[in-house]
């Protein structure tokens, strides 16, 4: 039994679906990861969990149990949104006890499940503090012990980090990591930022368009992409993606970019063989190898630099193969200027080609 199951949601604004036919399952204690791009549908799924929103058709489950006809009070979840929405007029501990109050929770109980979220989250001096007197963390922190309090079935997190700066950010993201490994609470967590997505989730759920690509780990999502949108939204810098024709010799296949050829590419490594001859080739910049001058053979291709990147930490060379702006990876930037002829390699084992639908065949 899973704690928490969508079948087949719908939720329709007008002539815009939302979501569309929505499956997702997740188990007790997972920190499973809503993550696409801005009004791909996540947040609208979300609120359909809370009770927020009703779908137009199909079900959700909490603990094998149908919340459909429940109110959100009723669905044994809490919901922590994007700004801190804390009453101004209560201190900490008034703000933290309130959703305890409203069940009619006695005192003695209330005081020490205050007292406990307050610890947890690291605030216990702040307990008496007015909500105007508090930074942007410490905010977040009593919201996150509001939520705690409840000890719901399920905590849902619609981006709440998103308006705090950088390096607060970080922050609350270990934080919540903390918290959550202490408590091994069921999280559903919304997000558009990939890396905050792969640094916190057990599971990601990659939505576009209302629908979800994809269901794996981060390490799945990243290295076995489903298609091409998978593809180039996860992973940083993004995948290079490089325009080539297919076609079949001795048994094997072999690419063409421009007029050069790339390959053999084994049938057995194949998911499925191509139904047209136009392919892309997808390869992430650490697994492209550059090396100076032209060479010749099966698996090389020939550019010329046109440009070098270094974000301090990592160092790139761009080039052109097929039309395409391709980047790789190099240890060292100062041995690359601007019109070095390169030859090109690729992984082969990690190289991914994509049908003209975006599938991935390879």
């Amino acid at each position: 039994m899973y704690t928490l199951e969508v079948k087949n949601l719908t939720k329709i604004f007008g002539e815009h679906k939302a979501n569309d036919n929505v499956s997702l399952q997740i188990e007790k204690g997972e920190f499973f990861v809503l993550l696409g791009p801005s009004g791909c549908g996540k947040s609208t799924l979300l609120r359909s969990v809370a009770g927020l929103e009703i779908p137009d058709s199909g079900e959700i489950f909490i603990s094998g149990e149908s919340v459909m006809d429940k109110e959100p009070g009723e669905r044994d979840v809490a919901m922590m949104f994007q700004q801190a929405t804390l009453y101004p007029n209560m201190n900490v501990f008034d703000n933290v006890a309130f959703p305890l109050k409203i069940k009619g929770v006695d005192k003695q109980k209330i005081e020490k499940q205050v007292t406990d979220a307050l610890e947890l989250v690291q605030i216990p001096e702040k307990r008496n503090s007015n909500i105007k007197n508090l930074s942007g963390g410490e905010a977040q922190r009593a919201m996150i012990a509001r939520v705690l309090v409840q000890d719901p079935e399920v905590f849902l997190l619609d981006e709440p980090f998103s308006s705090l700066d950088h390096q607060l950010r970080v922050y609350m993201r270990k934080e919540i990591m903390r918290i959550h490994q202490k408590t091994g609470v069921t999280i559903m967590f919304v997000t558009h930022n990939q890396e905050e997505a792969m640094k916190v989730g057990d599971q990601l759920a990659i939505m576009n368009n209302g629908r979800i690509e994809q269901v794996g780990t981060p390490a799945e999502t990243l290295q076995q992409p489903n298609n091409k949108f998978v593809a180039q939204f996860i992973g940083h810098p993004q995948m290079n993606f490089i325009p080539a024709e297919v076609s079949e010799q001795d048994g094997q296949l072999v690419l063409k970019v421009d007029s050069q050829t790339y390959g053999p590419i084994a049938q057995e490594d194949l998911i499925k063989q191509p139904e047209s001859t136009d392919l892309t080739i997808g390869v992430r910049p650490e697994e492209v190898s550059v090396e100076k001058e032209k060479k010749s053979g099966e698996d090389k291709l020939n550019s010329k630099v046109e440009f070098t990147e270094s974000t301090g930490a990592n160092n790139y060379i761009h080039f052109d193969l097929g039309g395409a702006s391709v980047q790789a990876s190099v240890p060292e930037i100062k041995d690359w200027d601007q019109g070095d002829e390169v030859s090109v390699s690729f992984n082969k084992e990690r190289l991914k080609l994509f049908d003209p639908d975006g599938e991935r065949i390879k």
